[in-house]
């Protein structure tokens, strides 16, 4: 059974094709008053289909050349189709096109952009696991099962997310892996306390390598324990910024409003009293 990504890469093959067919057959229809129509109309479509693909994250994003080749193809149909004769069968097949082609652009830029953050596929190939079949249609690369990123040299490490939070920046055998140097530059150190190599990965070996992340210092997790920083000793909880929140002290009651009738009666037992 082919699985949906397969799917995604052959139907969007076969749209292309289909559609570059009936360019094809109703080229006889071509008017270069249309054409400037299908020019003009193209460029606002690849913008609204490279938009659904945009990604602001280390997932990855569809091949520019998608966005690209729906916008040519639905530039050239209605080329072809921009002056419709009932008594020409072919050129009336240019109008189910473009109603079949314009929203596929949409839809299949915006399906691979979400389909990258699923567990097992990724559009960016340093975070894959291999070559993938359909890579070279659709950008889909299997994902890594264990977080790490691949590459082939250094140079490539430094460049990802790997290097900059985990401290993973030396290529080793395709995968990026971690130095003590490396991890005591990284964000991870800066933040958990994970400024040591244990294996391949940053992680906080002593209570020296917590100390120097912001997590002690901000809520007391200053003692390592199995890679990661935990609560310490009482002091370090004492001395952290949590700790030493200042408390508000608690709002006065609001003085209850007098009614001007209260406020009169007030008034006149204040005379009788006088």
């Amino acid at each position: 059974m082919m699985s949906s990504d397969a799917l995604t890469a052959i139907g969007l093959v076969v749209l292309l094709v289909a559609g570059a067919a009936v360019v094809v057959v109703c080229r006889s229809s071509f008017r270069w008053q249309a054409a400037v129509v299908g020019a003009v109309l193209a460029v606002p479509y690849w913008f609204v289909c490279f938009v659904p693909g945009l990604h602001h994250c280390d997932a990855g994003y569809p091949p520019i050349w998608i966005s690209c080749a729906f916008a040519t193809l639905f530039g050239s149909l209605v080329s072809v189709g921009g002056r419709p004769d009932t008594r020409r069968f072919r050129t009336l097949l240019a109008v189910p096109a473009i109603i079949a082609i314009g929203p596929a652009g949409v839809l299949t830029s915006a399906r691979l952009a979400s389909r990258y953050h699923a567990a097992d596929v990724t559009g960016n190939p340093q975070f894959a696991r291999g070559r993938f079949r359909f890579s070279a249609i659709t950008g889909v690369y299997p994902r890594r099962t264990d977080g790490r990123c691949s590459a082939r040299a250094s140079s490539e490490c430094e460049d990802t997310r790997c290097c900059e939070f985990s401290g993973q920046c030396i290529a080793r055998e395709g995968t990026c892996v971690a130095s003590t140097d490396s991890c005591r530059r990284s964000g991870g150190c800066q933040s958990r306390g994970l400024c040591s190599a244990l294996g391949d990965v940053g992680a906080a070996v002593t209570d020296d390598d917590c100390r120097l992340g912001s997590t002690c210092t901000f809520s007391g997790n200053c003692a390592a324990a199995d890679g990661t920083c935990v609560r310490g000793t009482v002091d370090d909880c004492r001395r952290s910024t949590m700790c030493n929140v200042p408390k508000h002290a608690p709002s006065p009651a609001p003085r209850a409003r007098l009614t001007r009738r209260a406020a009169r009666s007030s008034r006149g037992l204040r005379a009788l009293r006088a």
